[in-house]
């Protein structure tokens, strides 16, 4: 369900606000978790709270970075050719 939302706004206002937006969030998790109180009852429930909310960021990083790709960084004319060799070398490099 969330993705649909990074999509639109990967749509309405462009892959880069939101795969800023992705970044800066990621950033400040290990802030947030440092600022987590110790020794409290509540402090696992801050902390996924705060894990919770650094995956939803996460889906819309990986959202804005491939609407980028695909509609920003690779020409329409040759989008077969560049988007085999993407696969086939991320295939490689996964195995």
């Amino acid at each position: 369900m969330i993705s649909y939302i990074w999509g639109w706004a990967a749509d309405r206002y462009g892959g880069k606000p939101v795969l800023l937006f992705g970044l800066t969030a990621s950033l400040l998790v290990p802030f947030c978790l440092t600022l987590t109180p110790r020794h409290s009852p509540w402090s696992f429930l801050i902390a996924a709270a705060i894990m919770f909310g650094a995956s939803l960021c996460s889906i819309g990083y990986g959202t804005a970075s491939q609407h980028l790709m695909y509609v920003n960084l690779v020409p329409p004319d040759k989008k077969t050719r560049y988007m085999a060799l993407h696969y086939a070398w991320m295939g490689i490099v996964a195995g």
